[in-house]
């Protein structure tokens, strides 16, 4: 991590041999590791309520705004990252046993549907952990409704109520 400008480097400080230390940050075949770690950085910040990992984010994107503007056809997973940041992400927590039929409905239909900014989190009530709602704020609170496996869609932090069935879900998640 670059303290004094932003954004990662590719090789540690006490790599031997180097005659600068870069910041790759150009998209080209394979996305660049800077690009990547904001989007892992936003997610996390997202699912683990975490201000200090978005901010990080924010200083890669900042620090690379100017290429952004210039080029942006060769930043395009960092413009990824710029859509994630602009426009809020669907946040959507799915409790239930992981092996049941219903919740394999549930799951399915979350995945059908393309939702490129989203943060998912999935509780398993078969493996009860007490703690994880602490660990991952999106599942606090989070419970099956009736018995059934249930779908939270929330946006910053404020949850639609929960459905039950792979169509209620569906038509959640295309809400705006």
């Amino acid at each position: 991590w670059d303290k004094e400008n932003g954004a990662f480097f590719s090789t540690t400080d006490d790599h031997t041999n180097l005659i600068t230390r870069t910041k790759p940050t150009y998209d080209g075949a394979e996305p660049s590791g800077n690009s990547m770690a904001v989007i892992a950085l936003q997610r996390l910040a997202k699912l683990r309520d975490n201000a200090e990992y978005r901010d990080k984010a924010l200083q890669v994107l900042k620090a690379n705004h100017e290429n952004l503007g210039s080029s942006p056809r060769a930043y395009m997973k960092m413009l990824c990252a710029v859509d994630f940041e602009i426009n809020a992400p669907k946040e959507i927590a799915i409790v239930g046993a992981a092996g049941s039929d219903a919740t394999r409905a549930l799951l399915a239909a979350l995945h059908k549907s393309f939702i490129p900014n989203k943060v998912v989190a999935f509780a398993d009530t078969a493996k009860a952990d007490g703690d994880l709602g602490k660990r991952i704020p999106l599942l606090a609170d989070k419970i099956e409704v009736n018995g059934k496996p249930a779908a939270y869609v929330c946006k910053n932090y404020t949850c639609q109520r929960p459905v039950t069935t792979p169509e209620d879900l569906t038509k959640s998640l295309s809400a705006k």
